[in-house]
């Protein structure tokens, strides 16, 4: 159980980094936008630290890990960025697919790494 709890803090605290980029693009700065992009970022990254979390505790690669968080944040930040074209017509996906690639990869790769195991 303790890798779902690292994957759903590292999820939480890289959300809120990942959501915070968005105040690079100045369309986004307003308060309230900024409010709702963060709070999906960490939905994001909420769901993607379950994700790895449970992986980690069936599978115990660290490279299997990297990617099964790579692709499942990559999938996630993919369904936004298509969701704004959609609604929005806004070309976002590089400044979605990037951040949360990188989210997933460092939440599934210490998913794997952490906790150590305790030797006898």
């Amino acid at each position: 159980m303790k890798k779902v709890w690292i994957g759903l803090a590292l999820g939480v605290v890289l959300g809120i980094l990942d959501g915070s980029t968005a105040w690079f693009e100045p369309a986004e700065r307003e308060f309230g936008k900024m409010m709702g992009i963060i709070g999906g970022s960490v939905f994001k990254g909420v769901l993607t630290g379950l994700a790895a979390g449970l992986f980690a505790r069936k599978v115990h690669s660290e490279m299997k890990g990297l990617f099964f968080g790579l692709v499942i944040s990559s999938l996630l930040s993919w369904g936004v960025a298509y969701m704004i074209w959609v609604n929005e017509g806004k070309n976002y996906y590089v400044n979605l697919l990037l951040p949360g690639a990188i989210v997933g990869a460092i939440v599934g790769y210490a998913t794997q790494k952490l906790p150590k195991q305790q030797q006898a």
